[in-house]
């Protein structure tokens, strides 16, 4: 793994525990959900950056699918936390 990959993936574990800390402080908002869904997803999609980038040709295509769905959901919370907000 190049230091790219590796900062992408350290990058998808702070999103997910800071998902994961704002949604245990008040599990009932709703802004604590949708920011955390927010970075999750975020989370996910640069999982999924990483994946791709140290996949072969026949795994990258899954990859791409799954980090362009990642980052469409990521608009999606994005939009939906800046409605509750």
């Amino acid at each position: 793994m190049d230091v790219v990959s590796i900062a992408l993936f350290f990058t998808s574990i702070v999103n997910i525990v800071i998902a994961a800390m704002i949604v245990m402080r008040n599990p009932k908002d709703g802004v604590n959900i949708s920011y955390s869904l927010f970075a999750m997803f975020v989370s996910l999609w640069t999982f999924g950056l990483v994946m791709f980038r140290i996949s072969d040709f026949s795994n990258g295509l899954y990859w791409a699918v799954f980090y362009y769905i990642s980052a469409s959901l990521t608009v999606t919370y994005f939009l939906y936390f800046s409605i509750f907000f």
